[in-house]
């Protein structure tokens, strides 16, 4: 099986997921229809749908190749999430939630804008970028253990941390620990 975002997400929320069908997902600096992206693999192998948000409109022909995702070329600070997610009958708890965006306070911004929704997240990948700026990482991680989230795990590129993996203490187990 051929997986697609650049630095394993997706193969981490396979591996916490397992063979999850027909899943759901939210998928906000999405770039790339398909290369390098993190919701691509589980809309292609596992059926599962979701909105992706995306500012750079050079991606919006390649996301035409989506049929089961909704794409906005939109601000990810402006998006109204709840919105989005009521128009698409999303439930009120999603598989998986990929924020990705430049800079990490931007990113910042549209992950507190998302987890205030009321909407819960089975697995979420954010982008820290902590080699970048040092601010949003553990303001984050406050915020996620308060609402009922742990803290799984970092990914790293060449020794530079990245992302942080959580998941919601309603399917934790210590198995899903990344080493």
């Amino acid at each position: 099986m051929k997986y697609y975002s650049q630095l394993g997400q997706d193969v981490i929320v396979d591996r916490i997921l397992g063979d999850k069908r027909n899943g759901t997902f939210v998928d906000v600096g999405a770039s790339f229809y398909d290369d390098m992206n993190n919701s691509y693999y589980f809309e292609l192998n596992k059926g599962w749908r979701g909105l992706a948000v995306e500012i750079d409109s050079r991606y919006n022909e390649g996301w035409k190749n989506r049929p089961n995702s909704v794409y906005i070329n939109e601000d990810a600070l402006k998006v109204d999430y709840k919105a989005e997610f009521e128009k698409m009958n999303l439930p009120s708890t999603i598989d998986y939630l990929s924020v990705d965006l430049e800079p990490p306070e931007v990113t910042y911004q549209a992950f507190c804008k998302i987890m205030s929704t009321g909407y819960t997240f089975n697995v979420i990948t954010f982008e820290v970028d902590y080699y970048r700026d040092t601010s949003t990482r553990d303001p984050a991680r406050l915020m996620m253990q308060g609402m009922g989230y742990i803290l799984i795990g970092e990914v790293y590129d060449r020794g530079l941390h990245i992302d942080d993996v959580y998941v919601h203490n309603s399917i934790y187990d210590p198995s899903m620990n990344l080493a």
